[in-house]
């Protein structure tokens, strides 16, 4: 499996602004700001922490992009309770970050009563500024659409579609979900051709409304896969859709007989190409969503393995602040997933050996599962992918007995504890927690983030930035 570079990128908070990343222009005028936002979706301390711990076992002794962040920054944290729930979902956690209000889980781009809230990327694109999401999820996921629509509830993917294009201003969409683009009538095929290993899927829209050739009419270049994307100069308008939904796992791709898609690094550095042709700058939300997806598995090895993506994704970005003094680059997350934790029964030491049992993992669970649980896996074709895999270890503990219930239950990979556990990490859940989560940023302006902040200040923060205050 090659390693991977990933980008991460945090909040910004509202007063921050004038004195910040914002290059001033002639009295009178607007300033230009240069601002990337990196979601880690489901990424606390814990899961740092983890990426940290492993890097030691693997004696890196060089500092993690993460670190080299902070150090160039300021470091603070932030709660991410909802309205309705002191545990959040994607939808709320977004939702206060990219309006600054709370809102219910489930609730995309409104506040708790159900009115629709401006956005920040609304408020960017109003100054001028070119706009752009990218995600390893599907572009319509909740998070992304927190930025880029207003629905009542998640689910409803193929009206976030509908906003993206036909509402939004936006320069760069960049993931998964062709399936919410391409008319009913259509396989996600239609859009164009599909990275290797990508399997095709049917359309999930309920009409035969084709989104991908409105965008086009927009202006919009569209790829559909990992050579599309890297080809030729940057466009104007970029319309990137890699898989029908989520794409693969880092560990599920570009290895020989495995699924070939664009990865974080390479997405944000597009993005970055179109969005620095803007004359008055940018706003770039980035989201590691597949961090979430893991923990919500207790797969750890997966975790990992995304977390070094996004690691590397934020020296992508650092190597950009070198480029562009005045960009601001901002860490955070939504929410914590899966009470994660690097431990060792009954105080026994943790080894270096046991922990770097997690470099050895050939697949995510999900992919040994056979596309998410659609097919039974056997002992032998988990411990293909996780050779440490305890011989008698159990398919899945019983919701009646651990308290996690039906709702986090349904989340599980086959395997997941026994897996973990063996490498030395420990899940208290497969849901999320409302543990605080880090907010890290660097830049002009990135003294304000210290301290402790509550998600709706980090949004407002942002919402003043992005909108000249």
């Amino acid at each position: 499996m090659r390693s991977r570079t990933v980008v991460v990128l945090s909040l910004v908070p509202a007063s921050v602004i004038a004195a910040v990343a914002w290059a001033e222009g002639p009295r009178g005028a607007s300033p230009t700001a240069q601002v990337v936002l990196v979601i880690g979706d489901g990424t606390g301390w814990q899961q740092w922490g983890l990426l940290l711990a492993a890097r030691r076992a693997a004696e890196q002794e060089a500092p993690s992009a993460f670190e080299r962040l902070a150090a160039a920054g300021t470091t603070g944290a932030m709660t991410t309770w909802a309205s309705d729930s002191l545990v959040a979902d994607s939808a709320a956690g977004a939702t206060a970050l990219a309006c600054g209000v709370r809102t219910r889980n489930g609730v995309v781009g409104k506040d708790a009563d159900g009115r629709s809230v401006r956005t920040c990327m609304e408020a960017a694109a109003e100054r001028g500024l070119w706009t752009g999401i990218v995600t390893t999820t599907a572009v319509t996921d909740a998070t992304p659409a927190a930025f880029t629509a207003h629905v009542p509830g998640r689910r409803l993917m193929p009206q976030v579609a509908d906003q993206q294009v036909r509402r939004q201003d936006l320069r760069v969409i960049l993931g998964g979900g062709t399936q919410y683009f391409v008319p009913r009538s259509k396989p996600c095929s239609a859009a164009g051709s599909l990275g290797r290993g990508i399997p095709d899927a049917p359309s999930a829209r309920s009409d035969d409304d084709d989104l991908v050739a409105e965008a086009r009419a927009k202006g919009f270049a569209v790829v559909t896969d990992r050579s599309g994307l890297l080809a030729g100069p940057a466009p104007d308008r970029l319309l990137g859709l890699f898989a029908p939904f989520d794409l693969p796992y880092a560990f599920d791709r570009d290895g020989p007989e495995e699924a070939v898609a664009p990865s974080l690094p390479e997405m944000t550095a597009r993005a970055l190409e179109v969005l620095g042709k803007g004359p008055r700058g940018f706003f770039l939300m980035v989201e590691a969503g597949r961090v979430d997806h893991a923990c919500h598995a207790n797969d750890a090895g997966a975790a990992l393995e995304e977390m070094r993506e996004l690691d590397a994704t934020l020296d992508l970005l650092l190597g950009e602040r070198e480029r562009r003094r005045d960009l601001l680059v901002i860490l955070a997350a939504d929410h914590e997933t899966g009470g994660l934790s690097v431990a060792s029964p009954k105080g026994e030491a943790l080894g270096s050996d046991r922990l770097g049992l997690l470099g050895t993992q050939r697949r995510s669970l999900e992919a040994v599962a056979a596309e998410a649980w659609k097919s039974a896996p056997t002992l032998a074709d988990a411990r293909a992918a996780v050779p440490w895999l305890p011989e008698k270890a159990p398919f899945l503990t019983d919701p009646a007995v651990d308290g996690r219930g039906p709702f986090l239950g349904r989340h599980r990979a086959p395997f997941g504890d026994a897996a973990s556990g063996a490498a030395g990490v420990v899940f208290a859940t497969d849901g999320h927690t409302a543990t605080p989560v880090p907010v890290v940023a660097a830049g002009p302006g990135a003294e304000r983030f210290g301290g402790i902040h509550d998600s709706t200040e980090i949004g407002a923060a942002l919402m003043d930035l992005l909108s000249g205050r």
